[in-house]
């Protein structure tokens, strides 16, 4: 295939000098670049050699005629695309015919008229450049596809194996969570044996040997009866998020009548608020909807979120529960007067164990399951949990529920 050239190149193929001649002569001036040769023969190798733009071909020539070098030089890869314009002074359509059929694109019919053939000369030299402008576009845009397939490729292949990874990771941390689940149970079924000894030991050590006891040695055993009695409730709540992790948060919703529910999970730990003189108030409206979701689950978060506001309230202290409903949910905060929590420490007193590394809530008993496990009972429920707090001035721990009955979820 010829190459983009400022001057466009032309090989004239003819027998006859004088016709050749006469050829040349009329393209002079006009900046063409002009190969000739007298015969077929040499005709094939100036164009594989040359690779003109243009060939004009003499039809009737020895030995090898035009026609046959026109098929010749089509049946050559490298010389397959040139463009021939047969000269002759044929006239017969068929002849004309048959040129076309060897590979021609036109006719210059002899003798010469100078102008027609300036015409056509000029034509197909313009054809041509416009067929190689389009070929070469054509080897841009298919250099362009490669290019992005192979992107796509590459990208594909960088998917599927970060796919692979997301898999793993994501059956790493279901193992990890079932042996997190299989761990707690099992632990807290090993810690409840020993307690139910020191408890009835305890018990037994109250029914019959205070008497006999100095006033110290009572004194020391009711701090040993209530730290029992506090790792205990530690344990329970141990039991309680472990069971809930290996039900995977199943839920069983029914109805619920949301203000006796929060005033039943306050019972347990009205006596505790009055010992330390703190005050409770409770702000629920008259004409709250039903609620649907497990009653025993929300009971132990509104427990939970209550009891880490008494926790960390000092002596005479005020904590107030406020309920409403706000379009399609229902919100539950509980706001206290205790020490405040830095802004920073906020986001993970969510998660399990935090209090076991918190300098601020050191001497709290407890091991920071609590609001892990309201936020898990939240999340299974649908719902959201929040958090606010100044230091020295209180804090305010939060959910929201839907009204509605929520789909099945995972905590």
């Amino acid at each position: 295939m010829p190459s983009t050239r400022d001057t466009p190149v032309i090989l004239i193929v003819d027998d006859n000098v004088t016709n050749l001649k006469v050829m040349v002569e009329h393209l002079k001036g006009y900046h063409y670049e002009i190969l000739t040769a007298n015969n077929g023969a040499d005709g094939l190798k100036r164009a594989q050699l040359g690779q003109p733009d243009l060939i004009l071909l003499d039809i009737q020539m020895p030995e090898m005629d035009g026609l046959e070098t026109c098929r010749r030089l089509k049946a050559n890869p490298e010389t397959a695309a040139l463009p021939v314009i047969f000269m002759t002074a044929l006239s017969d359509t068929a002849d004309k015919i048959r040129g076309l059929e060897a590979g021609g694109v036109d006719y210059i019919t002899k003798p010469y008229e100078a102008a027609e053939a300036l015409a056509r000369i000029r034509t197909h030299l313009t054809l041509a450049q416009l067929r190689r402008d389009l070929l070469q576009k054509n080897e841009t845009l298919h250099s362009v596809n490669e290019a992005l397939e192979e992107k796509v490729r590459a990208r594909t292949e960088d998917l599927t194996t970060a796919q692979a990874a997301l898999a793993k990771a994501h059956y790493q941390l279901q193992e990890l969570d079932r042996l997190k689940s299989a761990f707690l149970g099992v632990i807290t079924h090993e810690l409840r044996s020993p307690f139910v000894n020191i408890d009835l030991s305890l018990q037994l050590l109250e029914h019959y040997g205070v008497g006999n006891l100095m006033p110290e040695q009572r004194e020391q055993l009711q701090q040993l009866d209530s730290a029992v009695g506090a790792a205990r409730l530690m344990i329970e709540n141990l039991v309680k998020v472990a069971t809930f992790f290996s039900h995977q948060g199943e839920l069983h919703p029914t109805p619920i009548n949301f203000g006796p529910l929060i005033e039943n999970a306050l019972l347990p730990i009205r006596l505790q608020a009055q010992r330390r003189q703190l005050t409770i108030s409770i702000r629920v409206p008259d004409d709250l909807p039903l609620v649907y979701g497990d009653e025993e689950r929300l009971y132990e978060a509104i427990y939970h979120l209550a009891h880490n506001a008494i926790k960390f309230t000092p002596d005479g202290g005020k904590i107030a529960l406020c309920c409403w409903i706000e379009a399609a949910w229902i919100n539950l905060e509980v706001i206290d007067s205790g020490v405040g929590i830095p802004a920073d420490r906020l986001s993970t007193l969510w998660e399990s164990f935090t209090q076991m590394a918190d300098p601020l809530q050191r001497g709290q008993e407890g091991l920071g399951l609590g609001l892990a496990l309201v936020k898990y009972v939240v999340a299974a429920h649908g719902g959201s949990v929040w958090a606010y707090s100044r230091e020295g001035v209180g804090s305010t721990f939060g959910f929201r529920l839907p009204l509605s009955q929520p789909e099945a979820q995972e905590g």
